[in-house]
């Protein structure tokens, strides 16, 4: 038909204009890296084929990393961050300086990302680049008996699977997977954020936990494509609603301020949440909605 013909041509012309995009970044990366090289080479001091200041050049690079370190975290609000609206009683809980400064931690399910290819979500061992726990699909997911835990499960968008029987090779790494609560009989569907992997990695060695953080909590909900999500699909208006709860540590979110594609998690003391004496946060869904489900990408802690 000649609607079908022309989202055809909008979608090739928008991936030829993203591929475009993706090597003059490239292109882009690789010229400093060029210039990173050049300017080493120029300042380097080499002595029978030893460079003699190897330690001093470490150190003036570390210092000019922290110093640059420092007047970024010390700096306001970029322009970007105009952009960002804050209803007037989130505005007087929430810093947009934390959306930009101080310590973040996201766990999310969507790719390319470290911690799918190393198996840190999962915690999956000998985990990959081409070989990593990809979840299950969205039918699998919603017809399984047990629905405690959060499903990882693999968007595919259109009916395109990341492999076919024509090409075993991955030649895309953008994909948009996602937790996925679905309605049942039980209890809550639950995730526990962060796992212990993500604990060790990311929350120990550097001196950084979940307590240095301001506590606000955001979760990030799939995009549906051209803004129509289909039938069941639950995001923040519906929590809002009431046809699903989320609870944090078995605290109830009695709103979700929307950020975006994101919305900012409230209780009934403001936006702070503290996380259990483990250091971790869990969270719980339960879809009230017949036949509803929640697909959540990213889980963000500020």
């Amino acid at each position: 038909s000649l609607p079908t013909i022309y989202i055809s041509l909008y979608v090739v012309k928008y991936r030829k204009a993203h591929a475009l995009q993706g090597n003059i970044m490239a292109l882009f990366m690789i010229d400093l890296l060029i210039d990173a090289l050049i300017e080493l080479e120029a300042t380097t001091k080499e002595t029978n084929g030893k460079i003699e200041n190897l330690e001093e050049m470490i150190s003036a690079l570390q210092s000019e990393e922290d110093a640059d370190y420092e007047s970024f975290a010390n700096s306001g609000v970029p322009k970007s961050g105009e952009a960002i609206e804050l209803d007037e009683e989130s505005a007087k809980h929430v810093n947009k300086s934390t959306f930009f400064h101080g310590p973040v931690f996201c766990h999310t399910a969507i790719m390319p990302a470290e911690i799918r290819y190393l198996g840190i979500l999962t915690e999956s061992q000998n985990s990959s680049f081409t070989n990593y726990d990809a979840g299950m699909s969205y039918h699998a997911a919603f017809k399984r008996e047990d629905k405690t835990t959060m499903a990882l499960v693999e968007m595919e968008e259109g009916g395109y699977k990341r492999k076919t029987a024509k090409c075993d090779k991955i030649v895309d790494v953008d994909h948009k997977d996602y937790f996925m609560a679905a309605e049942s009989d039980g209890g809550a569907t639950k995730v526990v954020v962060p796992n212990n992997m993500e604990k060790e990695l990311y929350l120990s060695d550097d001196g950084h936990s979940l307590s240095d953080m301001k506590g606000h909590i955001m979760v990030c909900f799939t995009v549906c494509p051209w803004g129509k999500c289909p039938k069941g699909n639950i995001m923040s208006p519906q929590f809002n609603d009431g046809n699903a709860t989320m609870t944090v540590n078995g605290e109830r979110v009695t709103a979700m301020k929307s950020l975006s594609d994101c919305s900012l998690l409230q209780n009934k003391d403001g936006f702070v949440w503290k996380p259990n004496g483990n250091g971790q946060y869990e969270i719980g869904v339960k879809v009230h909605q017949k036949n509803g489900y929640s697909r959540i990408t990213s889980f963000i802690f500020l």
